[in-house]
């Protein structure tokens, strides 16, 4: 017969096992965090947000000895484009409503032209654009305005679209960005930014003619990887392309992501990515094109946040989930930085967040998280 005091001590070890899967449970999700994004919004909304609510660039306010580069605090169209794709992507209305408040108030001004900085006071910046930047922007409006039935948010593309179709072509081509205080307009196009999806929302919507759609992405379709890797750009003048002596994931990869919307692979880089991943378990920020050797040892969330939307776009669940356990390992469970993606010296840059932001959410609207 059990004596009272084994029940006793049967019941004291229970206690003590139970806890400790409760320190397991909780360790486990300060180990690997939460996938809804939440821990994110948070650390955005406290460490990357100025006074007026735009998006800070860098946690720190240092100043770049460049006024082209970006300074600590200044904002960035391409922050409001991620945030608002995010927030359409997300069904978040309320946070789209504020982006969209912010981007009215501080970016646009009447003609429809998108600054692509502001200083961290709201004070704009040259009256320069980034087409990449603005077709993010306008794809998230005109999918706001169908989503809740606001026809502001619809209004708004349309006069953002209409600067595009008006100061951004060049020879019947989109072009990198105009600079309205000199009125002169870019003769390249980088390859990365033909998002395809917003330029054919351009043709759909009568901003721009059948013409400049099909010379823009003949650009994307002409485009031939030089060992492995594709062009970085085109100069429409001299109608021929340009390759960086060093590789930056981030811009293949958009590259790849923008082709795979038109049915085009890449078989050749995709292979060398997998190959990568398989190997040495990580994809490093740049390359040497002749000898696919790392010429950096650091590792970008960004990198991989936009792997994750190419590997969806490739129906490739497996490597979809490797680039998201990898991209999830930078991601920061220190009470004062929780939830935000590579901290380094109590700084961070703002895309390395947005983009894994994005990413996660198209995951789980794939269902593999």
């Amino acid at each position: 017969m059990k004596t009272v005091q084994h029940l006793k001590d049967k019941g004291k070890k229970t206690a003590v096992w139970m806890f400790v899967i409760l320190l397991v449970i909780i360790g486990g999700r300060l180990i690997y965090g939460n996938e809804d994004n939440q821990d994110t919004l948070t650390f955005l909304k406290t460490s990357l947000t100025n006074d007026n609510h735009t998006p800070a660039t860098y946690m720190k306010p240092e100043t770049a000895l460049d006024s082209d580069e970006v300074q600590g605090r200044e904002s960035l169209s391409e922050s409001m484009g991620f945030l608002l794709l995010y927030a359409v992507e997300a069904g978040n209305e309320s946070l789209f409503e504020e982006q969209y408040q912010l981007l009215v108030d501080y970016f646009m001004d009447e003609e429809g032209l998108i600054y692509w900085k502001i200083g961290s006071s709201g004070s704009p910046g040259v009256p320069v654009n980034a087409l990449v930047d603005d077709l993010r922007i306008v794809k998230a409006l005109y999918a706001a305005g169908d989503q809740w039935n606001k026809t502001k948010y619809t209004d708004t593309a349309e006069q953002a679209a209409g600067y595009i179709s008006r100061s951004l072509t060049y020879q019947s081509t989109l072009v990198d960005y105009s600079d309205q205080s000199s009125g002169g307009t870019a003769h390249s196009l980088t390859l990365s930014y033909i998002d395809v999806e917003g330029i054919d929302l351009l043709r759909q919507q009568g901003h721009i003619d059948p013409n400049v759609y099909d010379t823009t992405i003949d650009v994307l379709e002409e485009a031939e990887p030089k060992n492995v890797f594709y062009p970085k750009a085109y100069n429409v003048e001299k109608d021929s392309f340009s390759y960086d002596e060093e590789i930056n994931m981030i811009d293949q990869m958009i590259t790849a992501n923008n082709r795979a919307q038109l049915g085009l692979p890449s078989n050749a880089l995709i292979s060398f990515i997998k190959e990568e991943m398989e190997q040495n378990g990580v994809l490093y920020g740049r390359y040497n094109p002749s000898d696919f050797e790392p010429v950096v040892k650091y590792e970008s969330p960004a990198v991989y946040g936009f792997l994750i939307m190419y590997a969806i776009q490739l129906e490739d669940k497996e490597l979809a989930l490797k680039a998201y356990d990898r991209m999830t390992a930078f991601r920061s469970n220190h009470m004062s930085y929780r939830g935000g993606y590579s901290i380094h010296e109590g700084n961070t840059h703002i895309f390395d967040n947005l983009v894994p932001l994005l990413a996660i959410e198209k995951l789980k609207h794939t269902g593999w998280i």
